[in-house]
């Protein structure tokens, strides 16, 4: 696994049909190659935090870090209602599954460990396991 660390000015933001484009700009002497050789389609796991105009970290309101810890129940109800999502998990987590929305939510909330995805929360195993799975669903959009 490689680790990379940099500070970023966001330069662009656009949204295409699979999600969002972000475009950072990486001061060249910083820590940057691995990104830079890593295969197109590769995956990335990236924390934040928003510098100040002195170089150190916000502190979030509160109302953001809710909004902040919703963000991944939210992905989640999100996904479990596109057909093609469904399409995918059919194919890739369960081939008895007869598709539909319960069934999918269903298989989200066993894959990831929980009783409800408002349990998928920022920090969590089941977090990280959303996030992996998610990851792969994006990647397998982007070749179909």
């Amino acid at each position: 696994m490689t680790t990379v660390k940099f500070d970023a000015i966001k330069i662009g933001y656009k949204q295409d049909k699979e999600g969002f484009v972000v475009a950072l700009r990486i001061h060249p002497n910083d820590d940057h190659q691995a990104i830079a050789n890593a295969a197109l389609g590769s995956q990335w796991h990236i924390d934040g935090v928003e510098l100040n105009e002195d170089g150190n970290a916000e502190t979030p309101a509160p109302v953001e870090q809710a909004a902040r810890a919703n963000r991944l129940t939210q992905q989640a109800a999100i996904a479990c209602k596109q057909p093609k999502f469904q399409t995918w998990v059919k194919q890739c987590l369960d081939p008895n599954h007869e598709g539909g929305l319960e069934r999918t939510e269903a298989l989200i909330r066993e894959y990831c460990g929980v009783k409800s995805r408002s349990e998928i929360l920022p920090g969590t195993e089941a977090a990280q396991r959303w996030d992996r799975l998610y990851s792969r669903y994006v990647a397998w959009d982007l070749v179909e």
